[in-house]
């Protein structure tokens, strides 16, 4: 039962969420869960693309080391645009194909308006 729930298949959605725990400057990266990475980083190569509920879509650079990707150049420009900071919430759904919405939550737990 296990292998269908996590099944590559594009009707299921695959979510993982992240906590900003540090201000965001212009080298900040952020990491994907390794358990993620472990499942769907055979589809993703070098770059990831980011969209908000808003429609605007931002190119991220993965960095690779290991067993750990990070998401590296465009990062820091997509949570400059979204005034992402310390406490807040990011929800990213993959869509496949290297494509994630992000939903965005402030720090206190109400999503935000998108530009």
């Amino acid at each position: 039962m296990a292998s269908s729930y996590w099944s590559n298949s594009p009707a299921k959605s695959f979510r993982f969420f992240k906590i900003v725990l540090t201000d965001i400057d212009s080298h900040s990266k952020l990491m994907i869960p390794r358990k993620f990475v472990k499942i769907f980083g055979k589809n993703m190569d070098n770059r990831i693309h980011l969209s908000a509920p808003s429609g605007s879509v931002w190119s991220v650079d993965l960095e690779k080391q290991k067993d750990e990707v990070w998401m590296q150049n465009g990062w820091p420009e997509f949570a400059k645009f979204y005034s992402i900071s310390f406490g807040y919430l990011l929800v990213f759904e993959y869509k496949g194909d290297a494509k994630f919405e992000v939903l965005i939550f402030d720090p206190i737990a109400v999503e935000i308006d998108y530009p």
